[in-house]
């Protein structure tokens, strides 16, 4: 096995957060809501024609019973109804509730974990080729007692996120992230 190139490995993980995470910092790690919204869009086969939202009857209804519990589902409701009112389309009747406030946002419920799962993701594909390109152990423990390992990939990571000025837990915690993404 080859020794790891830790300056190397910290110049990559440097330069990914900085060009890659960081210009999106606020979407992708804030909430992440959006991949939500546009997924279940898809899935409900709700499409936009010309700037306005076609919503099938079936699928309206599924989103206002989602909507409820739901505050991506809340979201993307909200979102078809402003754009439709904004285009002086109809908003459709499912829909017509959540658009005037009568259904609620959901409450947050404790934590579950979802709101952290794109940032988990990032930990994950950047671990991934840390300990690939660069020879690196996941953490501290996976490194052999009898290598004096001059860093880890959660180690490099949690610099990276620093160095940036985004939050970042520390190096255990990095490393559980990356474990519930499997």
């Amino acid at each position: 096995m080859r020794a790891p190139n830790v300056t190397a490995a910290r110049a990559w993980a440097g330069g990914y957060v900085g060009s890659c995470v960081k210009p999106r910092a606020d979407g992708l790690l804030s909430n992440a809501s959006w991949y939500e919204r546009e997924l279940l869009q898809e899935a409900l086969g709700i499409t936009e024609d010309g700037g306005a939202y076609d919503v099938p009857f079936i699928a309206g209804h599924a989103l206002r019973e989602r909507a409820q519990t739901n505050k991506a589902a809340h979201s993307l409701a909200r979102m078809i109804a402003g754009q439709n009112e904004a285009m002086g389309v109809e908003v459709p009747e499912p829909l017509q509730d959540i658009a005037t406030g009568r259904i609620p946002r959901p409450k947050k419920r404790g934590k579950t974990g979802a709101e952290n799962g794109v940032r988990d993701l990032v930990f994950k594909i950047m671990a991934g080729h840390l300990q690939r390109g660069f020879s690196l152990p996941l953490g501290r423990n996976d490194a052999s007692p009898s290598s004096r390992q001059p860093a880890s990939a959660c180690e490099i990571i949690r610099d990276a996120f620093r160095e940036h000025d985004l939050p970042v837990p520390d190096d255990r915690s990095i490393e559980k992230a990356i474990g519930r993404c499997d």
